[in-house]
């Protein structure tokens, strides 16, 4: 990941160690020490030290011996996970198709949610799960932004994160990815027609739909709950 030069050493190994982990080139319960961070990011270790301990604080690391381990959730605690995003992401449908209604989203904006939910779609049809996983995202945390608060905005970031390095992608699953589509096209279709309820409905019951899948997945391959 390129880091603007000017960025403090602290914050651009922050950065760079964070977008790895999102990335998924580090595996839950993997183990980081300072040493090897510092020879993967060619840092001394004191910015990676400090990085280190912003990333425990974002939950994404937690500490073991002289380093960290990449945060690992277990079933349970990903479906508890799940049911708090559902309730945000309701409120995030809800305000986005508020503000559409009242004129507040540039239209280059909503174009953007529509170029995303193409991708999506065009992941899942080639079979590309990861891509799509990547893109699912993208499509969840532009409708925050088009819901335009910060403070809502910031909690999902942090409930987003977890899930995405702590679990596999329900869009693996053929018996989700089949629905995604008809879910996606439905919420955006609430939030154009500028309909808030609808689309805070739409958005939990697709968030609750999704926590569902997983469930029914980690008891297939016995997972601990």
């Amino acid at each position: 990941m390129e880091t603007p030069p000017w960025l403090p050493a602290a914050e651009q190994a922050y950065r760079r160690l964070r977008a790895s982990i999102l990335a998924g080139e580090f595996v839950p319960g993997e183990r980081v020490s300072e040493l090897t961070a510092s020879a993967r990011l060619k840092m001394s270790r004191t910015p990676i030290r400090e990085a280190l301990r912003r990333l425990q604080s974002d939950g994404l690391v937690m500490p073991s011996g002289r380093g960290v381990v990449i945060a690992s959730l277990l079933p349970s605690q990903i479906l508890d996970t799940y049911r708090v995003r559902a309730v945000l992401e309701g409120l995030t449908a809800e305000l986005a198709a508020a503000r559409h209604a009242r004129g507040e989203i540039a239209p280059s904006e909503f174009d953007a949610l529509r170029t995303i939910q193409h991708e999506i779609d065009t992941c899942l049809d080639r079979g590309d799960a990861a891509g799509a996983a990547r893109a699912n995202i993208a499509f969840h945390r532009h409708i925050a932004l088009l819901a335009d608060n910060p403070v809502l905005d910031e909690a999902l970031g942090r409930l987003w994160d977890k899930i995405l390095i702590s679990s596999s992608s329900n869009l693996a699953s053929p018996s989700w990815s089949a629905s995604v589509k008809e879910h996606h096209e439905a919420i955006v279709a609430a939030v154009a027609s500028g309909d808030p309820q609808r689309a805070a409905a739409l958005a939990r019951e697709h968030v609750t739909c999704a926590a569902e899948i997983f469930r029914r997945e980690a008891e297939t391959v016995g997972a601990p709950a």
